[in-house]
Parts: structure tokens; sequence; C-alpha cells
């Protein structure tokens, strides 16, 4: 009989104390200025004044990728889950 992977993983979860997903994402940044206008967004409705933004997510002409995609990428929670681990890492490409 065909399980789908959606019921494998619901029987998984209900046999195991927990279920692991790793998740890969790969994203191209051509604007990193947006990147970090949206981080910017993001933070300043958290209450931060401009020097603590420059702190965490560096200045608009040389932004802290790494940082910027943590702060949008990565939900504060998600229902029922505990976030194990977060790896992000960033590789110049030749244009």
């Amino acid at each position: 009989m065909y399980r789908s992977l959606r019921q494998r993983t619901l029987d998984e979860a209900r046999t195991a104390a927990a279920v692991t997903c790793d998740i890969a994402l790969t994203v191209a940044i051509p604007e990193p200025g947006w990147l970090w206008a949206a981080a910017q967004r993001h933070l300043l409705r958290t209450g931060l004044d401009a020097e603590a933004i420059v702190d965490t997510i560096g200045e608009e002409s040389d932004p802290q990728i790494e940082d910027c995609l943590a702060l949008l990428l990565v939900p504060e929670q998600i229902a029922g889950c505990d976030l194990v681990t977060i790896r992000l890492r960033c590789s110049a490409t030749e244009p």
C-alpha cells in the first residue's frame, strides 16, 4: 500500500518523540542594499534606533548579509517546533 510522504511523516511523528527536518535554501543577492533595507524595516518595527541598527546589520553601503538574512528568514517561532540549528554561509560569485 502506498503511503504519501505526508502520511509517513505523520506516522513517524506519532511514534517518535520528535521529527527532525533539514531545510536547504539557496538565494542569490543581486541587490544587497534592498536586503539591507528590508532588514532595517524589520528592526525599526522592533524599536531599535539607527545606531543599534547599524551595529546589528551594518551600513547600507556595506551590509552584513548573514545578519540581514537571519533577521528576515528565521522566524521568531514556528508553532510546535524548536529551532535546533541555523547555518548561514555566504560566498561571493563572479558576475
